[in-house]
């Protein structure tokens, strides 16, 4: 026995070079595509309702003006000597003022999000350099990234300018954190002195893990 925290072995996941190969088409993987939004045009007044009415002062004075209702339309259940559209009203302002607000961030949010998703990548695929948006990367392209640029996805390091095959990232956007971390590439790679964009391997499989919360290890 001991006393270290036990953790449940995470699968691997195996995919192939090459956008389209066969074994990443049979797996499906998702698109590159990142969505920060939370509404769309055709759920926009039910989603924000439904979050709105979550809240227990909303939900409350929900079913207070629904009695006040009934009591004042319909007196011979019970009587309501208020009017109700004093408390309904005062209501419907409040979602509505809400709803206006929320609406016009998740705009901001929609012209983010494609902003990022249309924003240039350079990728090999077939051998061949080219530029692709963001959003349309698929697991199997390697990606070109320049020094102090961001990754456009998870990526696994398979060649380097330094030629012991070692780059540095900085992950202070997920953790704060702003010393440098080594990555380094696979030690068959470096050996093999494949330091050009285009001469890295044109078919092959990798397993690597899939995602989970230790971005540490």
């Amino acid at each position: 026995g001991g006393s270290g925290r036990a953790m449940a072995a995470e699968p691997l996941r195996r995919a192939a070079v090459g956008w389209d190969a066969p074994a990443n088409l049979a797996c499906a993987f998702v698109d590159n595509r990142i969505t920060t939004s939370r509404y769309h045009a055709y759920n926009f007044v039910f989603v924000n309702l439904r979050e709105q009415f979550r809240r227990k002062a909303n939900f409350y004075f929900l079913v207070i003006s629904l009695l006040m209702i009934i009591g004042w339309y319909m007196p011979r259940l019970f009587q309501s000597s208020i009017n109700p559209w004093g408390t309904l009203g005062t209501l419907l302002f409040v979602l509505g003022v809400t709803m206006v607000k929320e609406g016009v961030e998740d705009k901001a949010r929609h012209r983010a999000d494609r902003r990022e998703n249309n924003s240039p990548v350079r990728a090999l695929r077939h051998g061949k350099r080219i530029v692709v948006c963001k959003q349309d990367l698929r697991v199997g392209d390697y990606v070109l990234v320049k020094n102090r640029e961001q990754f456009p996805a998870d990526l696994i390091c398979m060649a380097s300018a330094d030629l012991r095959g070692q780059c540095f990232v900085e992950t202070s956007n997920i953790d704060g954190e702003t010393n440098l971390k080594i990555r380094k590439v696979p030690q068959a790679l470096v050996d093999a002195n494949l330091h050009s964009f285009e001469t890295l391997p044109t078919d092959g499989t990798f397993e690597c893990e899939a995602p989970n919360k230790d971005i540490h290890n």
